[in-house]
């Protein structure tokens, strides 16, 4: 234990090159599994905890930098607790695509229909059998397209909404009209969870254009 402690006086030290670009791609957070995979043994990480310099967020997730506690770090935290695959949905993947502003609420996060495990505070998982087509296949942290993400907002809520969901994620250049369009395929095969699919001809629309436009030049 105490060789440990020395040869990781300052956890700076501990971290190589590739684990230490890990650990800031993820808001300052590592994993147990990744730490153990750079050779850190269970010792250093244990002293670790114990010295307060790393703390715990969830089983097997650690902060490097304690005190930390913004959007981020608590959406990516919930992604690593939880593994592959998983992404951010709903609110979250708003956040996350910059569609709506953070948010205190729990960490909305989509996992595939057979997926299990134990649940974490601050986390709300959802499940969907369409969980691949859904999710994002590059971006970080891991969330729903951005189509999907505009259709999930809208649930529950008016067609202007929608119309501006819609509007800011054109303008933000995160996707197309015709991205949209195609998500009213999507809603008749069932390869979207919800019905707001079925708007997208009537936002897309030429007055629906109009109305996006009058949305985007307010925004």
């Amino acid at each position: 234990m105490q060789h440990d402690a020395r040869a990781i006086d300052r956890p700076e030290r501990g971290f190589d090159r590739l684990l230490a670009a890990k650990v800031a791609g993820q808001a300052g957070l590592v994993t147990r599994s990744q730490a153990r995979a750079h050779g850190w043994s269970k010792g250093a990480i244990r002293w670790q905890i114990e010295s307060g310099r790393w703390a715990r967020v969830h089983r097997g997730v650690y902060l490097t930098t304690p005190g930390r506690d913004d959007w981020e770090m608590r959406a990516v935290a919930a992604l690593l607790a939880i593994g592959l695959p998983s992404c951010l949905r709903g609110d979250s993947a708003g956040v996350a695509w910059g569609l709506q502003a953070e948010d205190s609420d729990d960490i909305q996060v989509l996992v595939p229909v057979n997926r299990r495990g134990e649940p974490l505070p601050g986390v709300k998982v959802h499940r969907s059998r369409r969980f691949a087509d859904r999710v994002h296949p590059t971006e970080w942290p891991h969330r729903t397209m951005v189509e999907h993400t505009v259709f999930d907002l809208s649930m529950g809520h008016g067609l202007d909404r929608c119309i501006a969901l819609m509007a800011k994620a054109c303008q933000l250049r995160l996707t197309t009209e015709e991205a949209l369009r195609q998500m009213r395929g999507c809603g008749r095969q069932g390869n979207h969870d919800h019905a707001p699919t079925q708007a997208a001809p009537r936002v897309l629309s030429r007055r629906g254009r109009a109305r996006c436009r009058r949305w985007a030049n307010c925004a």
